[in-house]
């Protein structure tokens, strides 16, 4: 990729608003933030734990189904397959597709950047949980009227749009912006019908 066209897309993202940079939040990450609590366990390792528990549990369940052994193998390569992408998207952030920063706005949508320097407007979808200890943000693409000229393209849009779900907790984010990102959710009205 070319690093003027980089460096313009960097310079799109806003410089004020709620940032939030997401970190490594899995058990065997490497790099884990300085700056965050120093506690070994917290809610996102918790996470962690249970989606690979429940990855396991649904791979030894697959083998106590009688089907054909040839079968068995495709549907647990491809269970492995899918699980490690997700693994890795929403707990390790080594995806392309991951994402890695987000910027709100007031207006109750934000630019998002994904790990291969992509940056997109979303709306954040009515379908967001807040928690007290967990928040899962729904992203989804904004779309251009004019990037969409042909029917065929509103299909394939429709089918490829870059919807996003990010996994935010106290330890993965640090208390104080926790409470600002659940503070900043709390007050968007999801009621929109149409993007501004």
């Amino acid at each position: 990729m070319d690093l003027g066209i980089l460096s313009k897309q960097l310079e799109t993202l806003p410089a004020s608003g709620l940032t939030l940079e997401l970190n490594c939040a899995a058990l065997f990450c490497r790099n884990r933030p300085q700056n965050l609590n120093n506690k070994f366990i917290g809610f996102s390792y918790i996470l962690s734990l249970i989606y690979l528990l429940l990855f396991f549990f649904l791979t030894i369940s697959l083998y106590l189904i009688p089907i054909n052994i040839d079968y068995y193998i495709i549907f647990t390569v491809v269970i492995i397959w899918y699980c490690q992408h997700i693994y890795r998207k929403q707990f390790l952030f080594n995806v392309p597709s991951s994402v890695k920063k987000i910027v709100f706005t007031e207006l109750g949508w934000c630019y998002v950047q994904l790990n291969n320097s992509y940056i997109f407007k979303a709306d954040i979808a009515s379908d967001t949980v807040l928690t007290e200890k967990l928040v899962i943000l729904n992203l989804v693409e904004r779309r251009s009227n004019d990037s969409v000229s042909s029917p065929i393209q509103l299909i394939g849009h429709s089918i490829f749009s870059k919807n996003q779900s990010v996994l935010l907790t106290a330890d993965r984010l640090g208390c104080d912006k926790f409470r600002e990102i659940k503070r900043h959710l709390r007050f968007i009205s999801f009621n929109k019908t149409e993007s501004d």
